[in-house]
């Protein structure tokens, strides 16, 4: 039969109410690119609604908006965006993108009606905000229903942004949802999350007033009502302002919300009453957060040790570090067992002291407190009169930390060990050796010269400070203040903006022996290396990081910026080696061991290992809200229709557009490879409609997506 005859054919059969076999006469000439064509998508597309297959449906009906018949152009165009809204619109956000262009296209359609409540309700079920607001731009003189709409989604869109660390964006769009208070639950909502927002940015003193306003709109039933007295205690806390920081963490406390947070809000409470001095009270309250378990229980139970120790209750202190040591899990350990050394040390327990001591050395290399427990167990052995092993710590504290305040402390007691046995040469020696500056009128200027230089720097006189610390560490390339000097001098560099200064300072401060700016000076020297680009500076920086740290939020972050360096460095080795570093590091958070299995995936996928690879993208590919899970949602379906697993790779982009994705980049590119799947197949009806699809409702037209479309629709032809 001619084209013609097949379509009255199915025409035929539709017209009986034989839609099986009304589509397979149909099906064959509605991809033709005539009137006949047009008609046959059309009715093809009524089948499968008959058929009460409605992806198909949308798909037929796509087809038929050609421009021969511009009747049936219109209707099939509603028919397009009914369905895709029916579908929920999640391929590419169809339903909102068709429904606008309806309702631009035929401002005067009978239809326009039931395509302005259905765009509206697309809106609000949208998950995918971002495909949302860009379609919501297109709307001429929005009513408020569609300014309500506004509020929810760019409500939405912020707080993704937010849980992607993408905080400047977050308080765009949460700003714009409070431009819109239509609904008074995300009006209040929008406040409680400005108020976050600006936290994480710096901003405290400016979250402040937000909390407060959440507060005074919200229920004490939501969730984010507790949080807001959290957030707002912080605020004042920060500030030292401890009655109001008191006040809110109380009102916490009285509500129904979680564990953590109450046990959080018993710890602030008593660093409250102990910057205060009343240390019974913040044993009180540190006794409480203990009850909750978990990590602040361990901060509680280091806190009460300290108080105990404030009150002289001795034995309490002692017992309750001991009972820290022994539990060995606490990331306080370290401190419990220098301060346990310490109060052996002031009661005149000298053995038991140095034990301690000497286990913080051997155990805790890294601990910010290995300078002064060098120092304690020179003294202590010098006391017990084990001259030999006073020397030996000593030396170790001048020759591994000699421009720390302890070395000046140290070479003190070797002079007198070597006074005492009548060795004066022995003791120049070393003292010439080691660098240190020994002159008593030379130490008391270096001293007189930090304590000048730092005074202007705690001034606020950021300008003065730079060239007095610059002064200083010049004049005393070995001075005792060294550290602190050379760190005061990066700060004062960045907070005026010489970012290139204060980048060398904090390298300079880095190559030192570690010390308690050690750590902060990394995390600096990574941002700004990061901000300069240099990739392999800032990796030394964060690999580091990652290795001193006992804190598991910087050593996470410090990990996560170790994996985009080695990604952006594009060193595949490399990135493995970081990658499985995180995979099994104890600290890495959930989202930053899936970045690593994303990394890794990537370069075996690129090496040719798609079996291992294919299972990291899995994993990642389980949340497909966040970029990496997109891509990997896309990677495995490449990699399934490389292995020409077809239906399982069919399978899996319809899982992808049925779970909805913000990123359509990816969901677009595996509706790409969807219809190379039915050319394959040889279904080309499919193919087409599914290509068309793209071209019609994928909203960037300049990232290359639908040109790649209409490259194989016109292949097709």
């Amino acid at each position: 039969m001619t084209s013609d005859e097949i379509y009255m054919k199915g025409y035929c059969h539709f017209v009986c109410s034989e839609y099986i076999e009304a589509e397979q006469s149909l099906r064959k000439v509605a991809n033709l690119e005539n009137a006949m064509g047009q008609n046959a998508a059309f009715y093809l597309g009524r089948t499968y609604i008959e058929l009460d297959d409605k992806r198909c449906a949308a798909m037929a009906f796509s087809l038929a908006t050609a421009d021969y018949d511009m009747a049936i152009k219109e209707e099939a165009q509603f028919n397009y965006a009914k369905l895709q809204y029916d579908l929920d619109g999640s391929r590419f956000n169809s339903a909102i993108a068709r429904l606008n262009n309806f309702i631009n296209q035929y401002p005067n359609s009978k239809y326009v009606g039931e395509a302005r409540e259905l765009l509206l309700s697309a809106y609000f079920n949208s998950k995918n905000y971002q495909a949302a607001l860009d379609a919501i731009q297109y709307i001429k003189n929005p009513d408020n229903n569609e300014k309500s709409a506004l509020q929810k989604i760019s409500y939405f869109r912020g707080l993704e942004h937010y849980e992607n660390g993408d905080y400047k964006n977050a308080l765009k769009n949460i700003e714009t949802s409070l431009a819109n208070p239509f609904n008074a639950k995300y009006t209040a909502l929008g406040k409680f999350w400005k108020a976050e927002i600006l936290v994480k940015l710096g901003r405290q003193s400016e979250a402040a007033p937000f909390y407060k306003e959440y507060i005074a709109l919200a229920s004490k039933r939501d969730t984010e009502f507790a949080y807001a007295y959290y957030g707002l205690g912080y605020c004042r806390f920060n500030e030292r302002s401890w009655n109001e920081a008191q006040q809110n963490f109380e009102k916490l406390l009285s509500l129904n919300t979680d564990n953590n947070l109450k046990a959080d809000a018993c710890n602030r409470l008593g660093d409250i009453e102990f910057a205060r001095r009343a240390y019974w009270k913040a044993i009180e309250n540190y006794n409480k957060a203990s009850q909750f378990g978990g990590a602040a229980a361990d901060y509680a139970s280091y806190q009460r040790a300290i108080m105990y120790g404030l009150v002289d209750r001795q034995q309490k202190k002692e017992s309750e570090l001991k009972g820290i040591i022994t539990v060995g899990t606490s990331e306080y350990v370290d401190d419990a067992i220098y301060q346990l050394g310490n109060l052996y040390v002031k009661q005149e327990q000298f053995s038991k002291g140095a034990e301690q001591l000497k286990k913080l050395v051997d155990k805790y290399p890294n601990s910010p407190y290995l300078v002064q427990a060098l120092g304690e167990l020179g003294l202590v052995y010098q006391n017990m009169g084990n001259e030999n092993e006073a020397l030996k710590y000593y030396k170790m504290v001048t020759q591994r930390f000699p421009t720390s305040t302890q070395a000046r402390d140290a070479l003190l007691g070797i002079r007198n060990i070597y006074v005492d046995r009548n060795d004066v040469d022995s003791y120049v020696d070393f003292a010439e050796q080691s660098g240190i500056e020994i002159k008593v009128s030379v130490s008391e200027k270096d001293s007189l010269s930090y304590t000048a230089a730092e005074k202007t720097y705690l001034s606020g006189n950021m300008s003065k400070a730079v060239e007095y610390l610059q002064k200083y560490v010049d004049s005393y390339p070995q001075g005792g203040f060294l550290s602190s000097a050379r760190y005061f001098l990066a700060d004062a560099h960045f907070r005026l903006e010489n970012h290139q200064a204060a980048l060398e300072e904090y390298e300079r401060l880095c190559q030192m022996p570690i010390n308690s700016f050690t750590e902060r000076a990394l995390q600096r020297a990574g941002e700004l290396n990061v901000k300069f680009e240099k990739w392999d500076a800032a990796l030394v920086s964060y690999e580091r990081l990652s290795n001193i740290s006992s804190d598991a939020q910087v050593v996470d972050n410090a990990l996560c910026q170790s994996l985009t360096c080695a990604s952006k460095i594009g060193d595949n080795q490399q990135i493995l080696r970081i990658s499985d570093k995180v995979m099994k590091s104890a600290f890495a958070a959930n989202g930053t061991r899936l970045k690593a299995k994303f990394a890794k995936a990537k370069v075996l996928d690129a090496m040719g290992n798609v079996d291992e690879a294919l299972e990291y993208y899995k994993e990642v590919a389980q949340n497909l809200k966040t970029r990496n899970g997109a891509e990997s949602k896309y990677r495995i379906i490449r990699i399934l229709f490389n292995k020409d697993m077809l239906k399982e790779a069919e399978a899996e982009v319809f899982d992808f557009s049925d779970k909805g994705s913000p990123y359509q980049y990816w969901t677009a590119k595996a509706f790409i490879i969807l219809g190379d799947i039915y050319i394959k197949q040889g279904d080309l009806f499919q193919a087409k409609a599914t290509l068309q699809s793209i071209v019609d409702g994928y909203m960037d037209k300049n990232d290359g997506v639908v040109d790649e479309a209409l490259k194989k629709i016109n292949e097709l032809k």
